[in-house]
């Protein structure tokens, strides 16, 4: 199964500012409605940047998701650009 979800990619911009600023968007209302300090399944993570973002938040977050790819993409990303995050993640 691919990695067909590219949430990650559209947030940092990779295509295109318009899906940047509506990825952004999307993404700050989940983490503020999540809040901070506390435990957050994320249940269909993708690639992970919702789970890093909550931990970066302060929160201790689980994440889940069918695709391995996906999966393997997140703890790379969590691995090379967001290490300090790797604990609550």
């Amino acid at each position: 199964m691919a990695n067909h979800d590219k949430i990650y990619l559209s947030y940092i911009g990779e295509f295109g500012e318009k899906s940047r600023q509506h990825s952004k968007n999307r993404i700050d209302w989940i983490l503020k409605n999540i809040g901070t300090g506390k435990k957050v399944l994320d249940v269909g993570c993708s690639q992970g940047i919702i789970s890093i973002l909550a931990a970066k938040n302060g929160n201790i977050v689980k994440g889940i998701d069918i695709e391995e790819e996906a999966v393997d993409f997140a703890n790379k990303l969590l691995d090379e650009k967001y290490p300090e995050e790797k604990e609550k993640v």
